[in-house]
């Protein structure tokens, strides 16, 4: 998609790329984020919701769906829970979501979508709150 460029002193559209702008990235991916303003956008629309301590995760569904994220590895050896993905956001832990591979694969119905494997949703809430 070319950039849309507004021109000074006509009204301007709103550019909201969902998710991140989940036709061009791995949708909620840092990716996706920092290749935004290149097409113009105006604004950057993220979804979150809360793990199960309450800390905020930069993702749009309620579901870590599988179709999307793929597990990689336990939290932690032995991890009872594990596997994680087809789970609800609100029932893992941070350490459990950052674990996931959210990036492995084009979402359906986005042939043009550039993948990011190895995109962690726990690394976005990271970057994206400023906490470290």
């Amino acid at each position: 998609m070319p950039p849309v460029h507004a021109t000074p002193g006509e009204p301007r559209n709103v550019l909201n790329p969902d998710r991140g702008g989940r036709g061009q990235w791995t949708e909620e991916s840092l990716t996706a984020f920092a290749g935004s303003p290149e097409l113009g956008v105006s604004t950057l629309e993220l979804d979150t919701h809360l793990s199960s301590a309450n800390q905020v995760v930069v993702w749009h569904d309620d579901v870590m769906t599988s179709s999307k994220c793929a597990d990689a590895a336990p939290a932690f050896p032995g991890d009872s829970a594990f596997p994680y993905a087809d789970d609800r956001v609100r029932d893992l832990s941070l350490a459990e979501i950052r674990t996931l591979d959210c990036g492995y694969q084009q979402s359906p119905g986005f042939p043009e979508q550039a993948n990011t494997p190895g995109s962690r949703i726990g690394q976005s809430c990271r970057a994206s709150t400023g906490r470290h």
